[in-house]
């Protein structure tokens, strides 16, 4: 079954449990906040879902992956009934807004059914909501390093188990992220694959965007204040990373850690498609320290601008807006339904 198809479905089964279903008081709690994230002073965070909680939120991007992705979520939803949960299906991401708003604080947790830019928009639209992954995008890497598999029916049976483990997130300029923001010639790739995408997104999708960047992109410098300490950098590529993954799984912060509530700054100097491939096969050796004009902080908020205003950024994959942009830490922001 496509994402089309299932969708199609699931745009039956909504409107008719609207029809059908009671009207539920909304939430008291504001928008967004959950009774987990909220715990009283002195209390430790919880390390396992509401078992009196039984909606799950499910989050499908019908544009993710390129594989029969639709199976894997029938199968999620199917499982998830036989284990007496009931999950209430938003086929649109204003839908999943809409259901935090009125029933948030009812949510056991909410499915990210796509790759990291679902995660994303599931982390924008229900935060403090406890959150599971369904990988069915092409390179999910928050999914891949946390190991949550592609299979509904596990995925229902790690929810039903109910085990978080509370990770750090980042904010740029107020929207969070789970992975990375950067500027710099990455971003530039990303906005234009955005621009040209029509739509399923693959690897070879990323390959004309990949030259055209390497062939005009103007590596304006990218000025860097880490506000912990009033340091300022400068380069042609700054990253700051949450957690330790990239794209191909290639080592730029092999060390990153999850909950240790730093973010990890790179600041490359020099741009130019030599100094990529010497800054390149330089990490992939692990000599980072090696590397004179590479600069790497852990900090915990970082301001980044530009005298090109049109310089790009990049959040998780997927396009920021331009430059300035502030990004911090929030600690322990999500918890995180894992295996």
């Amino acid at each position: 079954m496509t994402i089309r198809a299932l969708l199609r479905r699931c745009e039956h089964l909504c409107w008719r449990s609207r029809r059908a279903g009671s009207p539920r008081e909304p939430a008291s709690l504001s928008v967004g906040m959950h009774p987990m994230t909220a715990p009283k002073l002195g209390e430790k965070r919880p390390q396992r879902l509401d078992p009196n909680l039984r909606d799950v939120a499910v989050l499908v991007n019908p544009m993710a992956g390129t594989g029969p992705a639709g199976d894997v979520v029938a199968e999620l939803l199917s499982s998830l009934r036989r284990r007496d949960f009931q999950p209430r299906i938003c086929v649109h991401r204003t839908e999943l807004s809409e259901l935090v708003e009125q029933a948030g604080s009812s949510l056991r947790c909410v499915v990210a059914a796509g790759g990291d830019g679902t995660l994303a928009e599931v982390l924008n639209r229900a935060r403090g909501i406890p959150v599971a992954i369904l990988p069915i995008g092409n390179e999910n890497l928050v999914a891949g390093y946390f190991k949550q598999e592609r299979s509904g029916q596990r995925l229902a049976a790690t929810i039903a188990e109910g085990r978080l483990r509370w990770i750090d997130l980042a904010r740029a300029n107020g929207r969070i992220f789970a992975l990375l923001a950067s500027a710099g010639i990455d971003a530039d790739v990303v906005h234009r694959v955005h621009r040209q995408r029509r739509g399923h997104i693959n690897r070879l999708t990323w390959v004309s965007p990949v030259l055209h960047a390497l062939a005009f992109y103007g590596y304006p410098s990218i000025e860097v204040e880490i506000l912990d300490t009033g340091e300022r950098l400068s380069g042609k590529e700054v990253m700051v990373f949450n957690l330790p993954r990239y794209a191909g799984h290639f080592p730029i912060v092999p060390n990153a850690q999850p909950d240790d509530g730093l973010l990890d700054l790179c600041v490359f100097e020099r741009g130019g498609w030599r100094n990529l491939l010497r800054y390149m096969y330089g990490m992939i050796r692990r000599w980072h320290a090696r590397i004179p004009d590479l600069h790497q902080r852990q900090v915990r908020s970082v301001r980044l601008w530009a005298e090109d205003p049109g310089a790009p950024l990049q959040i998780d994959g997927d396009p920021g807006s331009r430059l300035p942009v502030t990004i911090e830490v929030a600690p322990s922001g999500l918890p995180l339904v894992v295996p």
